[in-house]
C-alpha cells in the first residue's frame, strides 16, 4: 500500500507538531477560558488558545507547559480531562503515547501539521504581553459561545476548529447566566452521577488530579440546573465528586450507604470481569461473599426513591456497576461508562446528560 497516496499520510517536507492549552477557571458567575491574540507582523490579531510548535525531541506535555509559560506567564497545574502518559522504549526508539483532550489535523492541501489540545488549569500571574502573544482575557463560556456564533472570524482557524469540538462535547452541558437552564429540568428529576476517576477501588480511594479537575468541571455544568438536593455514596471518591457542586450551591452532601458499590465477590478473583459479565446476564448469580445484581438493583432503587426531591432536582453520586444496574444497562454499556458520567431520570425514562 502506498501511504503517500492517502491524504492522512501525504505531508510536506516541513511538518509541524503543536501543543495548545484550553486554560479554564471558575469565574465569579460562570466558567471562564483564557484567550489571547497572536502578535505577528502582517497577520490579523485574531483570538486563539495559547500554545505552539514543539521543539526537536521535546515531549508534548513539556512543550505545552513551556508554551503556556512563555505566552501567558502561567504555570500548568493540572489537567481537566483524562491524561494517560506512557513512554515506550525500544533499542532503536523512544515513543511517547498519551491521551490529549482532542487532536486536530490540517486538511487543506498536503498535511503540514497536527496538534494536541489539552484542557488544563493553571496558576500564577498573567503577563501583559508574552512571547508573540498579547491581549490576554478571561472570557466566560457563555460569551465564548455567543462570539463564536455571531462572529466566528474573530477567532483564528485552529481555534474555530477547537471551539466546534468543545461546544458540542466538553462544554455542551454548560449553562451561562444569560443562557440559564434552570427550570429546563422538571421538578422530580434525578441526575444520577458516576464518580470521577479515582486512584483505586477501595472505599477510601481518592480522586486523581484529573478526577479532581473533572469534578470541578462537572460542578460548572450542573450548577445552573436548579439542583436542590445532593446525595452521595459515603465512599471517598463519590463524596469528593459531589463536594465541588455542593460548595458552589451552598448545599449539604447527604450520604447513603445504599449507594456504595456492589461487591462482586468476597475474595479477589483473576476472572472478575468474566464473572461480572455473567452477572449482567443472570442477576440472581451471587458469588461467595458477594451481592447479586438483583439485590444491588433493589437497594439503589430504594435509595433513589428516598433521595428524590419531588419539588426540585436531585443529584445522586454513586458507582459504575450500581449505576448500570439502576439504569438497566448491559455489560458492554457498563464498560463504556465514563468517569464522571451523568444520566437524567424522570418519570421512569433515563437519558445521558448532555443528550
Amino acid at each position: 500500500m502506498d501511504l503517500e497516496r492517502i491524504p492522512l499520510f501525504r505531508r510536506r517536507k516541513d511538518f509541524y507538531v503543536n501543543a495548545r492549552a484550553v486554560i479554564e477557571r471558575d469565574g465569579p458567575r460562570e466558567r471562564e477560558v483564557l484567550l489571547q491574540r497572536r502578535v505577528k507582523p502582517g497577520q490579523p490579531r485574531r483570538l486563539e488558545f495559547p500554545g505552539g510548535q514543539l521543539d526537536p525531541f521535546e515531549g508534548i506535555t513539556d512543550a505545552l507547559a513551556r508554551e503556556v509559560r512563555e505566552e501567558t506567564g502561567l504555570t500548568v497545574s493540572g489537567y481537566l480531562t483524562d491524561l494517560r502518559g506512557t513512554m515506550t522504549v525500544t533499542p532503536a526508539a523512544e515513543v511517547e503515547c498519551l491521551t490529549p483532550s482532542f487532536v486536530y489535523q490540517t486538511r487543506r492541501g498536503p498535511v503540514d501539521s497536527v496538534g494536541f489540545f489539552f484542557r488544563v488549569q493553571a496558576s500564577g500571574d498573567l503577563t501583559e504581553r508574552g512571547d508573540g502573544a498579547a491581549g490576554h482575557e478571561w472570557v466566560p463560556l457563555g460569551e465564548v459561545r455567543r462570539r463564536f456564533r455571531d462572529a466566528p472570524d474573530t477567532f483564528d482557524w485552529l481555534t474555530q476548529a477547537a471551539l466546534r469540538h468543545l461546544l458540542t462535547h466538553d462544554w455542551a452541558g454548560h449553562a451561562g447566566p444569560d443562557d440559564s437552564r434552570e427550570g429546563v429540568l422538571e421538578p422530580g428529576t434525578v441526575l444520577l452521577v458516576r464518580h470521577a476517576r479515582a486512584t483505586g477501588q477501595e472505599p477510601g480511594a481518592l480522586l486523581t488530579p484529573d478526577g479532581e479537575g473533572a469534578a470541578q468541571a462537572l460542578a460548572s455544568s450542573l450548577c445552573g440546573l436548579g439542583v436542590t438536593r445532593i446525595v452521595s455514596s459515603p465512599w471517598v471518591r463519590a463524596a469528593a465528586t459531589a463536594r465541588p457542586l455542593a460548595d458552589r450551591l451552598g448545599l449539604p452532601v447527604t450520604t447513603d450507604e445504599r449507594l456504595t458499590e456492589r461487591t462482586l465477590s468476597g475474595a479477589s478473583r483473576a476472572d472478575w470481569r468474566e464473572r461480572l459479565r455473567a452477572s449482567f446476564s443472570d442477576e440472581r448469580l451471587c458469588l461467595p461473599g458477594g451481592e447479586s445484581g438483583a439485590a444491588a438493583r433493589a437497594r439503589i432503587q430504594s435509595a433513589l426513591a428516598d433521595a428524590r426531591d419531588p419539588a426540585g432536582v436531585t443529584v445522586v453520586v454513586t458507582h459504575g456497576n450500581l449505576l448500570a444496574l439502576a439504569l438497566g444497562l448491559g455489560f458492554e454499556d457498563w464498560a463504556a461508562l465514563r468517569n464522571p458520567d451523568v444520566w437524567t431520570l424522570h418519570t421512569g425514562a433515563a437519558r445521558r446528560w448532555p443528550a
